[in-house]
């Protein structure tokens, strides 16, 4: 199926991920247009509540300055959709059982209710912190979370102070998860007692956005291998270090599995094969699933190197001549 088909399909599938039953003239977004992307959000924060926060305004800054950047935000979104609701990946029933694990919900109908609103969350903020990283005049210090969550292995925990040292205080995941979770707890104060919403705002909603938070501080800290050239400069943050001698045993080399971190690994994984950031030519790329199998087919250089590099440290990929195979 040519990947751009995929996105036609799921976008008029708009009882998958229209979660304010709201949308619905969203069905005709154009998934390669930045403004069309651009327009998708705003009604979606708009129907959220939300537009008098802060967070909202990064939205138009990102779109002043990198509207490429919209269309990735957007086309993670649908992308992550169409994969969590493909029966031969099986992902959602692992999904559904992590976010069950959380108890933020009554049951698991509830729960796959809430997964697009959830998914949308990670999609919309990842890459939020983008205008701050990008701002060479100053440095953004960022509000530690109160509080672990098992979104994402441990290792980040021990150690995203000291990469956002590293990278001189100036990282949109790290900035953007710990500035999510912040805004998102203070929200849900505030709308607690807020009558006139009709949204429920109580307290187990926090493990939800701590849950989502970590994955956004996690997902832009990049790990390297014992044989890199460099690895050197993290000799301070030896749990980022993959042992290259252990990678014929992918569950000893791989520090995030789909096993244990269903939502950070597919969000990893949609963030990479997302083509936007290296082609806006969906069309050029053809995509195949089976069991817990992802087969994808370009012939752009580019796009296929960023897919071959998740074999470095998230998933083990083959290469059949222009075909590149996911398994997980």
């Amino acid at each position: 199926m040519h990947l751009k088909h995929l996105y036609t399909d799921i976008i008029k599938k708009n009882n998958l991920w229209d979660y304010y039953e709201s949308l619905k003239e969203s069905a005709n977004i154009d998934i390669g247009s930045a403004e069309s992307c651009y327009r998708f959000i705003k009604k979606f924060i708009e129907l959220s509540k939300k537009t008098e926060e802060s967070l909202y305004n990064e939205i138009d800054a990102i779109y002043d300055k990198n509207p490429n950047r919209i269309i990735h935000i957007v086309s993670t979104f649908f992308l992550g959709i169409a994969l969590l609701n493909n029966k031969r990946l099986g992902i959602k029933k692992n999904i559904i059982e992590e976010i069950a694990g959380l108890n933020a919900y009554d049951n698991i109908d509830k729960i796959k209710k809430e997964i697009p609103y959830i998914w949308f969350l990670a999609a919309l903020f990842h890459d939020l912190g983008y205008n701050a990283e990008n701002n060479k005049s100053e440095t953004h210090p960022i509000t530690n979370p109160t509080k672990f969550s098992n979104s994402v292995p441990c290792l980040y925990h021990k150690v995203y102070q000291k990469y956002y040292k590293h990278r001189k205080k100036k990282d949109h995941g790290i900035y953007g998860g710990t500035r999510f979770i912040a805004d998102m707890i203070r929200i849900r104060v505030e709308m607690e007692g807020n009558l006139k919403s009709k949204r429920y705002w109580g307290n187990e909603l926090e493990d939800i956005y701590k849950h989502v938070g970590w994955i956004i501080i996690a997902h832009n800290i990049w790990f390297k291998k014992k044989s890199d050239k460099d690895v050197v400069k993290y000799g301070h943050m030896l749990e980022l270090i993959l042992d290259d001698s252990k990678k014929s045993n992918p569950s000893d080399y791989y520090k995030i599995k789909f096993d244990e971190y269903p939502l950070f690994f597919l969000f990893c994984l949609i963030d990479t094969i997302e083509p936007s950031k290296k082609t806006t030519i969906f069309s050029k790329v053809n995509i195949k699933f089976a069991n817990r199998r992802i087969e994808i087919s370009t012939k752009d250089k580019e796009y296929a190197k960023a897919i071959l590099g998740l074999d470095d440290w998230l998933v083990p990929i083959t290469k059949d001549n222009d075909c590149l195979v996911i398994k997980f």
